[in-house]
């Protein structure tokens, strides 16, 4: 789920899986996981043979990390919740998102 703070055109196609991790906060043996069970998540491999996410693999790891993480989902109830309920995800990720804006900013200004 991109926001206006994410400008995509500023920045690279390919990530590593450490920088992935890094930037999501979640550990890389997490994302090596999600890749087994998630078949929409097939990063490409470099010549190396590491792994390479796009803006689009990272988007999908935004939402698998919102539903099991956040929405405690197990894997099957994930699954499920991406066949069926992808609009409604993508809502829920974005207010979620919005609030956390907005408590950050009203703590900000309770500092002040």
């Amino acid at each position: 789920m991109a926001t206006e703070d994410d400008n995509w055109d500023d920045l690279k196609k390919w990530f590593t899986i450490s920088e992935v991790s890094e930037m999501l906060n979640i550990p890389s043996t997490v994302i090596r996981y999600w890749e087994t069970e998630f078949p929409e998540l097939k990063p490409r491999k470099n010549r190396h043979g590491k792994r390479m996410y796009n803006h689009e693999d990272i988007e999908f790891l935004k939402k698998l990390h919102y539903l099991l993480r956040v929405k405690k989902y197990t894997i099957k109830g994930a699954k499920e919740a991406l066949k069926n309920q992808k609009n409604e995800i993508e809502f829920q990720m974005k207010a979620r998102e919005l609030l956390l804006k907005f408590k950050e900013f009203l703590l900000a200004l309770k500092n002040q």
